[in-house]
């Protein structure tokens, strides 16, 4: 296979990128390869695509070119299903090339800016495959935050005007929105732009003004429906919610909640909100502000100041609630808590205030982060699976660090509580231990990065194939057929093999030795021995045997396994009952057939289809083709009483034997049984006979006419 792919050039140049091509796969130099150019297949260091936007395909190419002397043959995937590459197998013959295209569809739930990179394995006949190559594009799109995402006022006195409260209506992504909040109506109006429309670029935002005018006593609640006008990544916001509550005169109004934080990125820094102590009494109102300890701690997440003092007769104080910046790692959800306050006008008043906070980002995870690949040559790979779990609430844009000869293929994004399915690969370009580490991290993470610890270099190396058991009928109690198996590594191999498939198969395989053990360098056998078919039939049948070894990947090897038995299976069937009447000349015919799982002639001499005397027997054919079919006679001559007679055929009468047919039976007695079967000693290869024999019978006929 080497010396086959040293005879072809793999050349990639890219249609959409000017840069150069840094990687490359030598077949390095030895005496051989002196005699002959070594192939070099230059990979480019990176597949762009242009930017893309969210929800939408791209699709770029890049030609392979085959300027060797052999066929060049290749396969092609990727870490992450939204990309794909056409063809994805092949063939290019010696001086031919193929275009490749690879296409990306980014996800609507894409972060815009955030660069996804997925990774092409290409596994070819050259040197050095398998070869990575990270495949990117860039999401584009509006993304409109809403903060806070509902604006609450409190108790406001009936009849009268709020002061404005905003929410700010930003564009986070790196396209232009069109962004229309609508007017709620009812007890709540609304300013953004001059139309209530207003477009934002990537970056800017706008404050969304609202006033409560509530015209009696009593909660109210409204909605400012919002529409984003262009391409999006993320969830669209469609609504502002907005709520307040008409109150009376005469004590202490709580003004401008809830406080609500709205979605905070993990890692932000602190901020602040304020509510308003609204006295409208004729005499000073004490207050104090607390927030009451909750069973999860979220209480702690903030803090109120100042916490007590005096509200003066027809004035008012405001109170600021700082969200404290949270310690991560933290598993990102909604925090929320309850500031309570307490005021003497009217007497022992509590008004409890939800304040909250969503914290938003993802939490990484994944399984396993320590592996041991064991060993490999130089120019050979071990890889293994690995799952990356999200159980944050926002998509992971997936970015990896690590060092060669270990890669890791993932997902470009794992979406937030999902997870994705990935390979670790670990191909050597020397042997002798080595360790390395491995981080995988997103954007806005709430957990710390996940971190590989990664060992090889040193272990067992199998290689293990099956040869089949076979023999030829008739068949022995049991036969044997051999796993092969060599070691190519440092350290001792340990193999042990079961029957996948035992207790669904009659092949009752035994394994010996087992485990079998094997020193480096070294080669051995497992002698598998399987029992014979039941009933005996001819053909084969298959199962899987499963070996597993003390290799830290690649420790299971399913190989197929095939007991076969060859020979002849023979069926005896009659058209009619061989039943014969004394004096009556008679020739019936049986036939001989081989089943269709015959796999080889059946050689019968005319001895060998015994038919018992008194009767006689034509035979027409000596070999049995598989699948064939003889046509035979049994016959019974025409004589009586020992004498004379008339012969079917060219048989003797009797056989020189007593005439049964002489005797005192009665007639429709029964004088005479025998069979049809085949004997013992016919040809080698037969299997078996169904039935076994057919019975032929002689019965005394009518009495002589006087």
């Amino acid at each position: 296979m080497q010396s086959y792919a040293r005879a072809a050039l793999f050349t990639l140049v890219l249609a959409a990128c000017d840069e150069e091509n840094p990687d490359f796969a030598d077949a390095g130099r030895d005496a051989s390869i002196d005699a002959a150019p070594a192939p070099i297949g230059m990979l480019p260091a990176s597949v762009p695509l242009a930017i893309t936007d969210c929800g939408a395909t791209n699709q770029t190419t890049f030609q392979v070119v085959n300027t060797g002397t052999a066929d060049l043959t290749y396969a092609l995937a990727f870490s992450d299903a939204a990309f794909t590459v056409t063809p994805a197998s092949g063939t290019i013959v010696s001086g031919a090339s193929t275009t490749f295209t690879v296409m990306a569809t980014v996800p609507q739930d894409a972060t815009a800016g955030q660069t996804l990179t997925a990774m092409l394995t290409a596994t070819t006949n050259l040197p050095g495959s398998p070869h990575t190559v990270p495949v990117t594009v860039m999401p584009r799109g509006a993304h409109i935050t809403i903060t806070p995402p509902s604006v609450g006022f409190g108790q406001v006195e009936a009849g009268t005007t709020s002061t404005p409260s905003n929410a700010l209506i930003a564009n986070t992504g790196n396209a232009p929105a069109m962004v229309t909040v609508a007017s709620p109506g009812g007890e709540f109006t609304r300013i953004f732009g001059t139309t209530g429309t207003l477009t934002l670029a990537g970056s800017q935002s706008a404050d969304a003004s609202f006033a409560y005018h509530p015209t009696a006593v009593g909660a109210d609640t409204g909605s400012a429906a919002v529409t984003v006008t262009g391409v999006h990544c993320g969830t669209t916001p469609t609504t502002i919610g907005l709520t307040g509550s008409g109150a009376v005169t005469g004590g202490v109004l709580v003004q401008g909640t809830p406080v609500d934080f709205g979605t905070v990125a993990c890692g932000a820094s602190s901020d602040t909100d304020t509510i308003t102590l609204m006295n409208t009494a004729e005499i000073p109102a004490a207050y104090t502000a607390t927030f009451p300890t909750d069973p999860e701690g979220d209480h702690a997440r903030y803090s109120v100041a100042p916490t007590s003092g005096t509200i003066p007769a027809n004035s008012s104080v405001t109170l600021t609630i700082t969200r404290n910046a949270i310690t991560l790692p933290f598993q990102p959800r909604a925090v929320g808590a309850n500031l309570r306050i307490h005021v003497d006008i009217p007497t022992g008043t509590d008004t409890d205030v939800a304040v909250s906070q969503t914290l938003t980002g993802p939490f990484l995870g994944a399984t396993p982060t320590t592996q041991n690949f064991g060993f490999a040559n130089v120019g050979g790979t071990r890889s293994g699976p690995v799952t990356i779990n999200n159980t944050g609430n926002a998509a992971a844009t997936l970015q990896t660090t690590m060092s060669a000869p270990f890669t890791l293929a993932l997902p470009s994004m794992v979406a937030g509580t999902g997870s994705g399915s990935g390979t670790m690969t670990y191909a050597p370009t020397a042997l002798g231990t080595v360790n390395s580490t491995a981080t995988v991290t997103a954007p806005g993470i709430c957990s710390g990065p996940v971190t590989f610890n990664f060992t090889a270099g040193d272990g067992p190396l199998a290689g293990i194939s099956a040869s089949s058991a076979s023999v030829t009928c008739p068949a022995p109690s049991t036969f044997d057929g051999f796993i092969n198996v060599s070691n190519g590594g440092n350290q001792q191999l340990s193999v042990t093999c079961v029957d996948v498939n035992a207790g669904s198969n009659n092949l009752a395989a035994a394994f010996d030795p087992s485990p079998l053990t094997v020193n480096t360098s070294g080669y051995s056998q497992i002698r598998v021995t399987v029992a014979s078919p039941t009933p005996v039939r001819a053909g084969a049948t298959s199962t899987t045997l499963r070996c597993t070894t003390n290799e830290p990947l690649g420790g299971t090897y399913d190989l197929s396994f095939t007991r076969t038995l060859s020979g002849t299976d023979l069926a005896l069937a009659a058209p009619a009952e061989l039943d014969f009447v004394c004096g009556i000349p008679a020739r019936l015919p049986y036939t001989v057939t081989s089943a269709a799982t015959s796999n080889l002639p059946a050689f019968i001499n005319p001895q060998e289809l015994l038919v018992m005397p008194p009767f006689g027997h034509e035979f027409t054919q000596v070999q049995l083709l598989a699948n064939g079919v003889m046509t035979n006679n049994v016959t019974l001559h025409g004589g009586g009483s020992g004498t004379g007679g008339t012969a079917v055929g060219n048989v003797p009468i009797f056989h020189g034997i007593p005439d049964p047919c002489s005797g005192s039976a009665n007639p429709g007695d029964l004088v005479f049984t025998g069979d049809v079967h085949v004997a013992s000693g016919s040809s080698s290869n037969i299997c078996s006979v169904t039935p076994a024999s057919l019975p032929v019978e002689l019965r005394m006929g009518a009495p002589a006419a006087q």
